[in-house]
This record gives C-alpha cells, sequence and structure tokens, in this order.
C-alpha cells in the first residue's frame, strides 16, 4: 500500500480546541508578568475563555512578540491579578495547570506596535487551546477530533527506533550477550501476523518477538542467515522487536509489514491527520469503536460495533426501580437488546453521558452516581441523586426534560454499504473522512472489500446471526 491507502491508521485520541475565534472575548490590554493584573493599553489584545479548575491545558499559536498565560476566579477585566502566569515569547506553545478556584484562562498573544508584519486575524486564526498536554494539528473550534496516526506498510521508523546494542534476541524473548548482535526496543503494531525483511546481505541473528498492549510476551521467532523472518499469532500483536547483526547489517532496508509476505522495500512514511467527528469521541479499541473499511477503489463499508441508544422516557424508558445495596437508595434499570453483556470483572468504556457521571467499570451497585451495564443480562443501570427518591413514572418524566445518550456495544457487527468514497484523502495535514451513521470510527484499508465482507458475514452466520 501506499501513503494514500495506508497500512496502519491508528486514532490516538479526541480532543477539541476550545478557542472560537468568531466570538472571542478581546481585552484592549495585557497580563502583567509579576502579578498577572490585566492592564488597559489598546496597542495589546488578550483574549479569555472559560475552563475548568485543577486541569491542565495547552496553547498554541503563531509566534509572535508577546506570549503570556495567566488564569483567574473571575472574568478578566482591567485590574484583575493572578498568581498563575506563564511566559514564554520565544515559543509557539504553553501549557498551563489551573488551580482549585480558577474559572478563567486569558492569553496575551498580539502587540501592534512589536508584532507589524502580521495582523490580530491571522494570530486569533492559529490559536488553539485544548486541554490535557498532547500536542494536536490545528482545528478550528466546534467540533471534535480525532488525532489519526497514518504509516506506510513499513512499520520500522530507522530514524525513531533505538537499539541496544552487543545484545541479541532468542525466540522466547530472552536477551543474550554477543557483540556482534543487536535488538529494537517495542514497535507499536496492532494485528495477528507480520513480516520482517532485509533486502540486503542475510539475517545473521534475525529474530522477531510478539507483545501484548502491555508488553507481555506472546511468541517468538528466529532465524540465521535468512533475509525473511515471519510471525503470527491467534492473540492480537500490538508490539514487536526483532534483533539482527550490527556488523554485517545495515537498517536503510529493514522493512516491517503486516502480513506473510515480503513486499517490495517502502521506506517509513507516517503524518498525523486530525478527523472531525460529530458528537463526543469515546476511547476504546476492538469491538468498542466502528470501523470504516476501504479498499483501492474508495469502496466502503461502515461495520457498525456500537449503537447509540437514547433513553429519553418515550421510545426508550426505565423498566424497573430496584434498591441498591447501600443506604436503601434506588436505581433504575432500561432493558435494551442486541448489546454486549460482560463479565463482572470487565472494565470497558462503552458510555457516553452528558448529564451523570461517566461510568467505565461495568457495575455501579454501590455507587449513587453513574450509569452502567448489568452483567448476564440485557439492562443498563442509572444511578442518580436526582431521582433515586422517585417512582419509576416520576423518574421517566424526568428522563422527557435530561435525555441520557448511552453508546453501546453490539454483540453482532452491522454491516452497512457506503458505496464509494469518492475524494477520500488521509495523508498531508487534509482528510475527508467523515460519516452520517454516529459512527466513533476506527478505518481499516484493504485491497478487495468485497473478500473482507464476505468474510465478516459468514462470521456472522457461524455464530447465528443472520
Amino acid at each position: 500500500p501506499s501513503p494514500l491507502f495506508p497500512q496502519s491508521v491508528e486514532v490516538v485520541e479526541g480532543y477539541e480546541n476550545l478557542f472560537d475565534k468568531d466570538n472571542a472575548n478581546i481585552i484592549d490590554g495585557y497580563i502583567s508578568s509579576g502579578t498577572g493584573e490585566i492592564v488597559q493599553d489598546n496597542s495589546s489584545k488578550t483574549i479569555y475563555i472559560s475552563i475548568k479548575p485543577n486541569t491542565t491545558y495547552t496553547v498554541t499559536k503563531m509566534l509572535t512578540s508577546r506570549f503570556r498565560v495567566a488564569t483567574y476566579q473571575n472574568i478578566p477585566t482591567f485590574g484583575q491579578v493572578s498568581n498563575n502566569v506563564i511566559q514564554d515569547y520565544a515559543n509557539t506553545k504553553i501549557q498551563i495547570t489551573t488551580g482549585t478556584n480558577d474559572n478563567y484562562l486569558a492569553v496575551w498573544l498580539y502587540n501592534s506596535g512589536s508584532d507589524t508584519s502580521i495582523t490580530l486575524n491571522e494570530v486569533l486564526d492559529s490559536l488553539m487551546i485544548t486541554e490535557g498536554t498532547s500536542l494536536h494539528p490545528y482545528v478550528p473550534y466546534g467540533n471534535n477530533y480525532v488525532d489519526v496516526t497514518v504509516r506506510g506498510k513499513n512499520l520500522f521508523d530507522k530514524n525513531n527506533t533505538t537499539f541496544k546494542s552487543n545484545y541479541y534476541l532468542t525466540s522466547d524473548g530472552v536477551e543474550h550477550y554477543n557483540t556482534e548482535w543487536r535488538y529494537s526496543d517495542y514497535i507499536k503494531v496492532n494485528g495477528n501476523t507480520f513480516t520482517l525483511q532485509r533486502t540486503t546481505a542475510n539475517g545473521n541473528g534475525l529474530a522477531i518477538i510478539a507483545y501484548d498492549d502491555n508488553k507481555n510476551y506472546i511468541t517468538g521467532v528466529a532465524y540465521h542467515y535468512q533475509k525473511n523472518i515471519t510471525i503470527s499469532s491467534s492473540q492480537k500483536i500490538y508490539y514487536i522487536r526483532f534483533s539482527l547483526s550490527q556488523t554485517a547489517d545495515l537498517l536503510d532496508d529493514t522493512q516491517l509489514e503486516k502480513g506473510s509476505v515480503a513486499t517490495s522495500y517502502e521506506p517509513y512514511q507516517e503524518s498525523i491527520v486530525p478527523i472531525a467527528l460529530n458528537g463526543n469521541f469515546i476511547g476504546g479499541k476492538d469491538n468498542y469503536l466502528d470501523e470504516l473499511i476501504v479498499d483501492k477503489f474508495g469502496k466502503c463499508y461502515l461495520s457498525k460495533n456500537t449503537i447509540k441508544i437514547i433513553l429519553d422516557g418515550i421510545n426508550q424508558v426505565f423498566d424497573e426501580r430496584i434498591s441498591t445495596s447501600v443506604s436503601g437508595k434506588y436505581r433504575f434499570t432500561s432493558n435494551i437488546n442486541g448489546i454486549v453483556q460482560p463479565a463482572s470483572n470487565d472494565n470497558i468504556p462503552i458510555i457516553m453521558c452528558d448529564k451523570l457521571i461517566k461510568q467505565t467499570v461495568n457495575r455501579s451497585w454501590n455507587n449513587h452516581q453513574g450509569i452502567s451495564i448489568n452483567p448476564g443480562t440485557s439492562y443498563v443501570i442509572v444511578n442518580s441523586t436526582e431521582i433515586e427518591e422517585m417512582d419509576k413514572n416520576q423518574a421517566n418524566d424526568w428522563l422527557k426534560n435530561n435525555n441520557l445518550t448511552c453508546l453501546l456495544a453490539l454483540k453482532e457487527p452491522n454491516l452497512i454499504d457506503l458505496n464509494y468514497i469518492i475524494d477520500l484523502k488521509t495523508f498531508k495535514g487534509v482528510s475527508n473522512i467523515t460519516n452520517s451513521e454516529e459512527a466513533n470510527m476506527k478505518i481499516r484499508y484493504v485491497q478487495d472489500i468485497n473478500s473482507v465482507i464476505s468474510e465478516m458475514k459468514n462470521a456472522i452466520l457461524e455464530i447465528g446471526g443472520e
């Protein structure tokens, strides 16, 4: 596969730009370096947004002559002071952690007397404020985004992979001392079969070891004096390490790729693409994300592994009121068919809900606030101090004005033919990937989509689906 149709597409995390440049709060003034006081000055511009306390934020923008960030308890106005001020005129990024009483974040970002070659609008167009410490490509306000790392078929980045010299790995993953060999650090992958190859010279000391998502050993293969080596496991492989000679071999033509066939060498290629998703992005892996399957001709299927249920008190209601085991409090249940019924010890990211505290643990018998799934049955449990004294009819009336949105894992995927995406672009910072099926997507690129869909349908039939 080429970079246009990559082998590996990895969702990194969800995020959003909190700064709305079209409705910006702009102060004609600056933030003083000592006290954080907002001082009136028509040549300076400071913006502010509302934020959460005890939270880290990352502020990025184009390079200007002024860059100072401060947090405040009240709406920033002239004379307001702050004891949390960070300045870095020479940089384009500042990270700041808010205090317990902080509700606003202000950024001094422009001075017309010094920034003579750029306009205020240009600076505002570049400003991004995100929650957390990760750096992301610029995205506009108004959508939730995920960063997608797009990699070509060669998963080995020779410029950013470290090696331990004078040691090699055997098939059991154990290191051994030998001055002729070296082995790599963990390389992140996702699949069941991978091939390591060299196009020149024999692979003296060649070995490849597979690990799970916690870097626990799964299996390993070692062949001396071979150019190619393949490793395969029925268990999903998330990391790989390999060893090879450090005296006879160079890394320039080493390739690690998915599958059992060694194809023509391609240099490592990677780009990070921001993709806009409607609604909140809920993290997860495997069957807790929907999957967009795309072949080289642009033919697309959406494998919906999740279902969005809205508890609205009308179409989806509370069925039962049951006492919890703590303090006689009550929880409410709503019956939903076709969803995954977790084991009692599962921790699964399956719920999104904007009215109650998110619960990722599948049981909440003793919680007074949250939403969860009961193991072995087909109902979700809702706990809230707002409804614990209500009867079922009162709780459903409450639901009508307080809809709860649940994102749940389906027992069987629902395959939706999306026909063709004509302008599919997933490289050079551009993406047209969208969907109208409320999918929190992961993306898989394949050579022939018809054979993949046939296999998936056959698998569903084998487990009794339709």
